[in-house]
C-alpha cells in the first residue's frame, strides 16, 4: 500500500474511543470496514482496518489503510509470525513438497478446525459497525 497507517493502543477503550472519533470526522470517509475482534485468527489476533477515502484540497481523493492495533496482540502476531512459517514449513516436509496449493488448502483447514472464538467480550465493546458503502 502507497499510504498505510498504523495506530497501537495499550488498551480496547482507548481503541474505541479512536475507532469513534474517526467515524465522526468529516475530513474522511470510511469506505470499508474490516473488525476482527468479531472474527480472531487462530491465535486469537484481532484488529479494525479501515479504508479511508480522503477529499484532497483539488477535488482529487486518496485512499489510505489505516490499522488500529491493540499493542499486545500485536506483538503477539510478531511473535507468531516465525511460527506460521514453521508450520506451513513442515506441512510442505510432510507432503514431501507437494504443490503450494495443496499446502494452503491444508493450513486453511486446520486454522478452521482450530479456530476458537477467544474475544467475545471485546467485541461485544466494540460492537458490529455497520457501513454504508458507496463505491467510489
Amino acid at each position: 500500500d502507497v499510504s498505510r497507517f498504523r495506530l497501537v493502543f495499550s488498551s480496547i477503550q482507548q481503541l474505541k474511543e479512536a475507532f469513534d472519533e474517526l467515524k465522526a470526522m468529516d475530513a474522511f470517509e470510511i469506505i470499508r470496514l474490516k473488525n476482527k475482534f468479531l472474527d480472531p485468527d487462530i491465535l486469537g489476533y484481532s484488529n479494525i482496518s479501515l479504508n479511508l477515502l480522503y477529499k484532497l484540497p483539488d477535488g482529487s481523493t486518496h485512499i489510505c489503510e489505516l490499522e488500529l492495533h491493540l499493542n499486545e496482540f500485536l506483538k503477539a502476531k510478531e511473535m507468531s509470525h516465525q511460527l506460521n512459517k514453521n508450520i506451513r514449513s513442515e506441512i510442505l516436509r510432510l507432503v514431501k513438497g507437494g504443490d503450494s496449493e495443496i499446502v494452503d488448502q491444508i493450513v486453511e483447514f486446520l486454522i478452521e478446525e482450530l479456530r476458537i472464538p477467544r474475544f467475545e467480550s471485546i467485541a461485544a465493546i466494540m460492537g458490529e459497525p455497520k457501513l454504508n458503502y458507496t463505491p467510489w
